[in-house]
C-alpha cells in the first residue's frame, strides 16, 4: 500500500529486474505457477510512477492472464484504472475503477485513493466530498491497517479536503500557507500529486486576481 519514492537510478534498476522476471516467466517456478498478485500490482504502480506507460499497458495486456484466475478480473481493471489516470483519460479511468470488486483488502484502499484523485481532477466535488467522508469513517473503523500507513492516508484526505474548501474563495495566501504545511508534513500519501494540485489552484487564483 505504501507509496515508495525511489531515486530514478534505483527505479530504473528495479524496473529492469521486473522486466527480466516477466520476460523469463520466472513466476512459473513457484508452486502454483501463477504470477503473484501483489508483485503484479507493484510492477504496475512502479512503472506508472516513473513514466513507463507503454510498457505498463503491455504488461497489463499480457500478464494479467498469468495471475490466478480469481484475481485476473480485478487486477486487470485496477491496472487499467490507474493506467488511464496517469495518462490523463479520467473517464476511462473511472470506467475501469468502477469494475473493481472490493473483495480484497488492499484493492479497497487502491480504489478509494484513486477516486479521490479522479473526482478532484474531474471537478466532481460533490462526489469527492462524499467519498472523503466515507473514507475517513472507513479508516476510523479499520483496526487492522498499519498505523503509519493509516496516518499517511489521513493526511492525504485531510490536505485534499483543505484544498477543496479553500478553492471556494481562492485566497492565495491561505493556499500557500496550507501548501507549506503539506510540504513540511511527513508521511503523506500521494504528496507529489497533492503539491501539484495546490500549485495548480494557486496559479489559477493568481490569474483570476491579476
Amino acid at each position: 500500500i505504501k507509496n515508495k519514492n525511489l531515486i530514478p537510478e534505483l527505479a530504473d534498476e528495479l524496473w529492469g529486474l521486473y522486466q527480466f522476471y516477466l520476460s523469463k516467466e520466472l513466476y512459473e517456478a513457484d508452486n502454483n505457477h501463477y504470477l503473484d498478485t501483489y508483485l503484479f500490482r507493484s510492477i504496475i504502480f512502479l512503472g506508472l510512477r516513473h513514466g513507463y506507460f507503454s510498457e505498463v499497458k503491455q504488461i497489463i495486456d499480457k500478464f494479467s492472464t498469468k495471475l490466478h484466475p480469481e484475481d485476473t478480473f480485478n487486477l486487470k481493471n485496477l491496472g487499467y484504472a490507474y493506467f488511464y489516470f496517469y495518462t490523463g483519460e479520467l473517464k476511462k479511468s473511472m470506467e475501469f475503477a468502477n469494475k473493481v470488486k472490493l473483495n480484497d483488502y488492499v484493492f479497497k484502499y487502491d480504489i478509494k485513493n484513486l477516486f479521490v484523485k479522479l473526482y478532484f481532477e474531474d471537478g466532481s466535488f460533490d462526489q469527492l466530498t462524499s467519498t472523503i467522508k466515507c473514507y475517513r469513517e472507513f479508516l476510523r473503523n479499520d483496526k487492522l491497517l498499519n498505523q503509519e500507513i493509516k496516518s499517511s492516508f489521513k493526511h492525504y484526505i485531510h490536505f485534499t479536503e483543505q484544498l477543496l474548501k479553500q478553492m471556494d474563495h481562492a485566497d492565495k495566501i491561505e493556499l500557500n500557507y496550507t501548501l507549506d504545511k503539506l510540504q513540511k508534513t511527513s508521511n503523506v500519501y500521494a504528496k507529489d500529486w497533492l503539491e501539484k494540485m495546490y500549485k495548480s489552484v494557486i496559479r489559477k487564483s493568481a490569474y483570476v486576481l491579476s
